[in-house]
């Protein structure tokens, strides 16, 4: 696993989250399918950091940075955490409320 060691102390890299990810989700049964490769059409050599299978595929490219999204990260949380996201809903409610 890699983590990056900087003036605040250790900070998790992409490798890190992948394999979190990885193991959570092998852990609710997700067949994941770690760096492969495939041609795309246009003939250019793609390498996502995974493939997953349940129900469906989904290719995975892991990013951390300026590069991830709020909203992705939200959609993870979500299905990963289900009460968490209730809880922040909630909180949300209860914020809204408070406002008017």
């Amino acid at each position: 696993m890699g983590v990056s060691v900087g003036m605040s102390g250790l900070r998790p890299t992409e490798m890190t989250i992948r394999d979190l990810l990885q193991e959570e989700l092998r852990r609710r049964g997700v067949i994941v399918i770690p760096e492969f490769s495939f041609s795309a059409p246009d003939g250019r050599r793609m390498m996502p950091d995974m493939l997953l299978k349940d129900g469906a595929q989904y290719v995975v490219e892991t990013k951390l940075g300026a590069e991830a999204k709020l909203l992705e990260i939200n959609r993870l949380l979500n299905y990963l955490y289900p009460a968490l996201a209730n809880e922040i809903q909630q909180l949300k409610t209860l914020s809204k409320d408070k406002k008017s």
